[in-house]
């Protein structure tokens, strides 16, 4: 029940170099659909002006006839980080009643609707959308303006979103409240996003029944822990196992030492204590403290401290009567 369209590429999810910005967008809780044929095949399309590309799913254009696809693999998130993953392009005929026209297309295999016309078909055709009116225009051979209605679609996907915040423990599973905007219905097919699968986080497909905007799903951790560890922590475990060639013994090694993670963790730490902006001394003067006296390599020492202290912000150089000496 994940939302209809609006697809904002921003980069790609492996570390490569980002593809280059597609900008697509989100897509309202009402997206537009108008009666088209692609390359002779009736079929209903989403006009998204939010989106900057026009974008049909493969198993749509395996069932028309096409030819000239050029596969071009890009690997994209969305603008709500849900993967996109893009594997060509091709030149389609979109036929509005009587009127022709071209567009290049995106192929994706994640698409949650067959088709979606952008802003590159809208701008290039000089389509005029008209919300209030539930129509839109795109004029003809001669510039006459063809007026063309919004027709009802027969498969809408909503999101489904999360009631309360959770955290699942490793290796467990457990019933999650969802919300969704539909206030009662009945054999509705939930869909989990792919996103979830990278992070260890399962969750099947689901027939539900909506009541009061709410239904449940089951949420399944596979992960074997509850935390993450920084980059430099996992690389010195690495490096420090990498030795042991018995894999079973190394992974314990490895469970063992980010048990005890502390030992390997070299950022500085800082003492979380809200500071006092003044000390309240009232009337009385400045005790006085002499400082202990101790050998060059000591002073030395607590120069060194102090000034690693200092370019850390978690002290500051004070001229107070009241500063005490180093003990």
């Amino acid at each position: 029940m994940s939302n209809a369209s609006k697809f904002s590429i921003a980069g790609s999810r492996d570390g490569d170099v980002p593809s280059t910005i597609l900008k697509p967008s989100a897509i309202s809780s009402h997206p537009v659909y108008i009666q088209i044929h692609i390359n002779n095949q009736p079929t209903k399309a989403i006009v998204d002006t939010g989106s900057a590309i026009s974008i049909i799913h493969i198993e749509f254009l395996k069932t028309i006839k096409h030819e000239n696809f050029r596969r071009q693999t890009q690997s994209c998130r969305t603008a709500t980080s849900t993967p996109l993953n893009i594997i060509g392009q091709i030149m389609l005929e979109i036929k509005i009643k009587s009127i022709t026209t071209y567009t290049n297309v995106y192929v994706v295999t994640n698409l949650i609707t067959s088709i979606l016309l952008g802003n590159d078909w809208i701008n290039t055709n000089h389509i005029h959308l008209f919300g209030d009116q539930q129509q839109l225009t795109i004029p003809d051979q001669y510039g006459q303006r063809i007026t063309i209605s919004y027709v009802e679609s027969t498969f809408i996907n909503q999101p489904a979103l999360l009631v309360n915040q959770i955290t699942l423990p490793p290796y467990s599973q457990t019933l999650v409240d969802i919300t969704y905007r539909i206030y009662n219905d009945k054999d509705l097919i939930f869909e989990p996003q792919l996103n979830h699968l990278s992070n260890c986080i399962l969750i099947p497909h689901t027939l539900l029944n909506i009541r009061n905007h709410e239904a449940k799903v089951l949420m399944i951790n596979k992960h074997l822990r509850t935390e993450c560890y920084s980059d430099q922590i996992r690389k010195h475990i690495g490096e420090s196992t990498k030795h042991i060639d018995n894999e079973k013994h190394r992974l314990a090694v490895q469970d063992i030492l980010r048990r005890n993670k502390i030992l390997f963790d070299r950022t500085p730490s800082i003492i979380n204590i809200p500071l006092q902006t003044a000390i309240k001394t009232g009337d009385h003067p400045p005790i006085y403290s002499k400082q202990y006296s101790s050998s060059y390599e000591d002073q030395e020492i607590k120069v060194q401290e102090t000034q690693k202290l200092l370019e850390r912000g978690q002290i500051e150089e004070s001229t107070s009567p009241w500063s005490s000496p180093i003990v």
